[in-house]
């Protein structure tokens, strides 16, 4: 098999959007994923449990104490009104030792490493002076590491302490607790690594940059319906937690509850960190307009604005510039509240993208919906393309026809996904045509802001997942001029297909070394080589114009092994420089593809071997002598 890389097939610049990512707050991407918080339900939220302890808590206690939570006075609290009607989304763990014998509460199976310092913050009150005891249990040897302090007063007042853990262990145990007759109440309890990233795990954050993300859209997706953006003005342990509108959907993993760990003020900070554009999805339906633009100047105005003085007196004088808003996520559908009418939705929608590019006129706004939907295009998306910059897409590969009990299933559960990256390809140039015909010389761009295969945060992601997401950002990259598609986002890299993350460290999955591989289009220059999403590969070509380098991916569809030759037209000083590979060995779920690095140091342009089922990267210096 030949492909030709040819000078005069230059194209369009490979816009960095197209290596976007989501951030949503769902199941374990900020919880147990992002968040580099290990106390579990830290902030005492659902109903508790029948002894009236808070979920993911232990009693210590004889019989005869009591314990309860409550919410008068509570800790936690959002930042204004409680418009949403959600609940026990605020409450506070009392403890009352009626017996004067060791009485608390306690949480087991938390993962310590051995050497590290972490930070403890416990927030409590009592309504007469008790000594509290804070204690680390380590199995085994049953070492302890223990800090007590005398609590006293009706106000709410936090202590803090830092040790080191003297091991790693997956089951240390905490426990706070008293031994006198009395009563405490703990509003909230912050156990985290000395070195966290503003709340966040540094290992996760740099894997965000290993796969190259340009760009993070946050809170939501689903979740955006459930976000109150001003909670993230107060300090991370204050916020109180977000109940779902769909538990099942959004916070599966989490009793239906987010834990408000992320604010604006982070988020925006790690986008800084990994240098990725920001890109906002609103609360459409719960935030007013105002509300919206506060959020807006908030973000972007400058210090001696309302919003932009609240931001500076957090400690962020410089406005943090986000550019692209989306105005709430998929509207019309059941699963989000209200605005689920074209008519609702449409003026709700035009009203605060009207209000919000009167402040800023070159503001990104993105429109929401069933897309590709006709009568929406013409009865929401026709009324919007005045005020309106991008249209959103959303599309999950079908999982039916995952089965790894024959290589004959396994075999047609991989081609099935890579067929559907084409059978998706049909679905956006059809959406375009629609967009097109509807709205006569419009400028509208399609986001397609969310991609994956259906239901991957809910098992571990396996080698055709990652040969699927290489066939889709070819896809994506090969094909976005022609339906005016700048920006895409895969669904979701922490804990949802290109990431894992552990106890202690965090790797990428099958996904994620495939977008690790494809970080060198970022930027460049498309090639346009044919037609090569057929039978049995599919290819990508970019120039980078800085290295003066050719990159050349190439996924193998087919389980056997194929002989590829790269020719040039063009560029007569053509060198190889190296050729790194993924080769699947064993495709059940949880095994990574095995690397394979081949230094061309005498430049030659051998033939390539692309191994079964695999995704080779080739870089060739072309620069003149």
């Amino acid at each position: 098999m030949k492909i030709t890389i040819n000078k005069e097939s230059l194209r369009h610049r490979i816009s960095p959007l197209l290596f976007a990512h989501n951030l949503e707050h769902t199941r374990s991407c900020v919880y147990q994923g992002i968040s580099a918080q290990i106390l579990r339900n830290r902030k005492f939220c659902a109903k508790p449990q029948r002894n009236g302890v808070a979920l993911e808590w232990q009693a210590i206690s004889p019989e005869g104490n009591y314990f309860a939570l409550d919410n008068a006075g509570s800790y936690t609290r959002h930042e204004g009104p409680d418009k949403m009607n959600r609940f026990n989304e605020i409450a506070f763990q009392g403890v009352h030792n009626v017996k004067g014998f060791k009485c608390g509460i306690m949480q087991d199976h938390l993962a310590l490493d051995r050497n590290r310092a972490y930070k403890v913050r416990i927030v409590l009150k009592s309504p007469r002076a008790i000594k509290v005891t804070a204690a680390f249990i380590f199995e085994g040897d049953c070492r302890e590491e223990t800090k007590s302090f005398t609590v006293v007063g009706e106000q709410w007042t936090d202590y803090n302490f830092e040790f080191i853990s003297p091991m790693r262990s997956r089951n240390v145990k905490f426990e706070l607790y008293f031994e006198e007759i009395g009563i405490f109440y703990v509003g909230a309890l912050s156990l985290l690594p000395a070195d966290h990233f503003h709340g966040m795990r540094r290992d996760v954050i740099e894997m965000l940059k290993t796969i190259g993300a340009t760009m993070l859209r946050w809170p939501g997706g689903n979740f955006a319906g459930e976000y109150r953006w001003k909670d993230g003005l107060l300090h991370p342990d204050m916020r109180a937690p977000f109940a779902s509108y769909l538990a099942t959907e959004t916070q599966a993993h989490s009793h239906g509850y987010d834990y408000n760990e992320l604010g604006i003020n982070e988020f925006m900070l790690l986008c800084r960190e990994i240098g990725a554009e920001p890109f906002i999805t609103l609360n459409l339906f719960w935030d007013s307009v105002e509300e919206s633009c506060e959020f807006l100047e908030y973000c972007n105005g400058r210090h001696d604005t309302k919003w932009g003085k609240v931001r500076a007196d957090q400690g962020y004088g410089e406005p943090f510039g986000g550019k692209f808003w989306s105005r709430g996520n998929e509207m019309g559908y059941g699963h989000m509240e209200g605005l689920n009418s074209t008519q609702n939705y449409t003026q709700k929608a035009l009203d605060t993208a009207t209000a919000m590019k009167k402040i800023e006129p070159d503001l990104q706004l993105c429109a929401s919906g069933p897309y590709p939907d006709k009568m929406w295009i013409e009865n929401s998306l026709k009324p919007l393309a005045g005020v309106i910059d991008y249209v959103s897409f959303h599309t999950y590969c079908p999982s039916d026809d995952i089965d790894y009990t024959s290589q004959e299933a396994r075999d047609r559960m991989v081609c099935g996904f890579m067929d559907f990256a084409y059978e998706n390809e049909r679905i956006l140039k059809s959406f375009r045509e629609q967009i097109d015909a509807s709205i006569k010389e419009n400028g509208i761009k399609i986001s397609f802001d969310e991609w994956n295969v259906w239901y991957a945060w809910y098992r571990k992601p396996n080698i055709g997942e990652g040969l699927f997401a290489g066939v889709v950002m070819h896809s994506n990259i090969t094909k976005s001029e022609l339906l005016n598609m700048p920006l895409c986002c895969y669904f979701e890299p922490v804990n949802e297909g290109a990431i894992d993350v552990g106890d202690f460290e965090a790797a990428l999955t099958p996904v994620g070394q495939v977008f690790e591989l494809l970080t060198p289009h970022i930027g460049s220059i498309f090639i346009d080589t044919g037609e090569f999403n057929g039978e049995n590969i599919d290819v990508c070509a970019s120039y980078n114009e800085d290295s003066q380098d050719i990159t050349v991916t190439i996924v193998n569809k087919k389980p056997f092994d194929i002989s590829l030759n790269i020719e040039f037209a063009g560029y007569p000083h053509a060198k190889a420089k190296e050729v790194r590979s993924l080769i699947s060995r064993d495709i059940l779920p949880g095994n990574l593809f095995e690397k394979e690095i081949h230094s061309r140091e005498n430049g030659n342009c051998d033939p390539i071997l692309l191994k079964k089922y695999s995704f080779t990267r080739c870089t060739f210096s072309v620069c003149s002598e």
